[in-house]
C-alpha cells in the first residue's frame, strides 16, 4: 500500500509543473478543463493498476525492471523535452514537448478539447506507472484519490506559478530526481 500512495503525487508532480508554467503565462484552466484532466488521469491509474498490475504471463523481475525503466524514462524529461521545443512536429508530441502548446488557438484559456489532449499526454505516465503495482485499495477509491491529487497539484501549480513568475526550473529537477528513485524502489 505504500508504494502506491507513494505514487499517486508522484504523478500528479507533472501537473504541478504544467499549472505552473500555464499561470507563468498567463493561459487560464477552467474548472471543467481541470476535472477532465483529473478524470483522465485517474482513469489512466486505474486502468494501468486494474488491467496491468496482476501480469502473471512474465516474471516478478522483468515485471519489476519495465516498471523501473519507464518511470526512469518519465524522470528523464527534462533532459529530452527542451530538445523537442521549437520543431514541427504532431499536436500530441509538441504539447508533450511544451505543455502550454495544448492552448492551439492562442486564446489564453483552455477549451474542453484542448485539456483533452492535455490530458492525454499528462496521463500517460499514469497509464505507464502503474504496470506490475496492484493496489489493496478498491479501485473506486484509488480513482477518487488520484483525481483528487491532480486536482489538488494542478490548482496549486497555477496559484504558485503566478507568484514564481517562471522559476520552475528547480522543481522540473525535483520530480525527476523522484521519478528516479521511485523507478529504483521497484527494482526491489
Amino acid at each position: 500500500m505504500p508504494q502506491i500512495l507513494c505514487l499517486i503525487p508522484l504523478l500528479s508532480l507533472d501537473t504541478l509543473l504544467t499549472g505552473a508554467a500555464y499561470a507563468c503565462r498567463g493561459i487560464r484552466v477552467p474548472l471543467p478543463c481541470r476535472l477532465l484532466i483529473g478524470a483522465v488521469g485517474g482513469l489512466c491509474l486505474c486502468l494501468s493498476v486494474g488491467l496491468f498490475g496482476h501480469i502473471r504471463f512474465l516474471p516478478t523481475g522483468v515485471v519489476r525492471l519495465l516498471s523501473c525503466l519507464l518511470l526512469w524514462g518519465i524522470g528523464s524529461k527534462p533532459l529530452w523535452q527542451p530538445r523537442l521545443q521549437g520543431k514541427r512536429l504532431p499536436r500530441l508530441l509538441s504539447v508533450l514537448a511544451d505543455e502550454t502548446a495544448a492552448d492551439r488557438d492562442a486564446s489564453r484559456s483552455l477549451s474542453l478539447g484542448e485539456a483533452g489532449v492535455l490530458s492525454v499526454v499528462l496521463s500517460a505516465d499514469s497509464l505507464l506507472s502503474g504496470v506490475g503495482l496492484s493496489s489493496p485499495l478498491p479501485l473506486p477509491l484509488l480513482f477518487l484519490l488520484s483525481c483528487g491529487c491532480i486536482l489538488f497539484f494542478l490548482s496549486a501549480g497555477l496559484w504558485a506559478g503566478g507568484r514564481l513568475q517562471r522559476k520552475t526550473g528547480a522543481l522540473n529537477g525535483f520530480s525527476a530526481i523522484c521519478f528516479f528513485l521511485l523507478g529504483i524502489g521497484r527494482l526491489r
